[in-house]
């Protein structure tokens, strides 16, 4: 039986066009059509309003996205990336690291970046000339008298022992590491922590407590188990600013980082905690790079400040 073929003959006795011919027109009609299975539940609907497209791994070359800009999106390299998940998380607000449930890399579009953990760097290049001093702790040396003291020190552990009153104190100021200049945005960052008792106020600032100069320093204040942000400026008492949530009788990472007449910003374990822009030291120059101060408050009780390492800036 001859094998009958339809595609070649007309559609109609009215219409000549082909069967084949009719039936392309109208597969090229379906595929320019914008709502082809665009109904609800069909293909290109669904495409359209899931989630999450779902494509094979690595199916989506660099050369099918488009060379236009990207911008305000979040990327991560594993879902969640903050203190609980390790990564490395890029959003509107900067690039950030976290290694071990820290991070170790902020690089935020406004202000400093940070970096925490070890850097490898082949050469570093400074904008100013900058003076950097630093010591670790290895041996400390303990002092303890029966009556007030000064001490110029290098490393620090101090301990107050007095029985006289209940304000006994020690102050200790690094003065031979030279001058620290406020016109010169200085900043430090120590390890530090005090005893676990409430019965002690302590500072650690970078200024002077007044030893032949003016008497002005920016810092943190312990008082038992909280913590403060603190700021003198020459002819005006100090001011503080309460920073929750965290333990000085725990070791810490603190940092103070001054724009000269402008801000004081105050860190803990590298995250921002204060930001002071009022009564800011103004003299370009004050004895003492670090200076400690440690008081008992109850007689007879001991007052201990452990100072493990310390980094000062600033420029020329």
């Amino acid at each position: 039986m001859p094998v009958i073929c339809w595609g070649p003959l007309a559609k109609s006795a009215q219409d000549p066009t082909t069967i084949s011919e009719y039936i392309a027109g109208k597969v090229l009609e379906h595929n320019v059509s914008p709502s082809a299975h665009g109904l609800d539940g069909y293909s290109v609907y669904n495409h359209r309003v899931a989630p999450i497209l779902d494509h094979s791994d690595y199916s989506i070359k660099s050369d099918k996205i488009s060379s236009d800009w990207i911008i305000g999106k979040k990327f991560e390299t594993a879902p969640g990336v903050g203190p609980g998940t390790d990564g490395v998380l890029f959003d509107p607000n900067g690039i950030m690291m976290y290694q071990t449930g820290k991070r170790n890399v902020n690089i935020p579009i406004a202000g400093h970046a940070e970096f925490l953990g070890d850097v490898l760097v082949n050469k570093i290049f400074y904008e100013h000339d900058i003076r950097i001093v630093d010591f670790t702790s290895l041996e400390v040396f303990d002092y303890e008298r029966l009556e007030d003291m000064t001490n110029f020190l290098g490393s620090i552990d101090i301990v107050t022992t007095s029985t006289l009153d209940n304000i006994n104190y020690i102050q200790a100021e690094a003065q031979a590491w030279n001058r620290i200049r406020f016109d010169k945005n200085p900043s430090f960052r120590v390890r530090f922590k005090v005893t676990t008792n409430d019965n002690k106020i302590a500072r650690l600032v970078m200024g002077s407590f007044g030893y032949g100069l003016t008497t002005q320093y920016i810092g943190f204040w312990t008082d038992g188990t909280v913590l403060k942000a603190l700021v003198r400026k020459t002819g005006e008492g100090g001011f503080v600013w309460t920073i929750v949530g965290i333990d000085p009788t725990e070791w810490h990472i603190y940092e103070v980082k001054y724009t000269s007449g402008s801000k004081i910003e105050f860190y803990v374990d590298g995250v921002l905690k204060q930001i002071v822009t009022i009564h800011l030291p103004i003299d370009a120059e004050s004895s003492g790079i670090l200076s400690v101060y440690i008081q008992t408050k109850v007689a007879a009780t001991i007052a201990k400040i452990l100072v493990e390492t310390y980094t000062f800036t600033q420029e020329f």
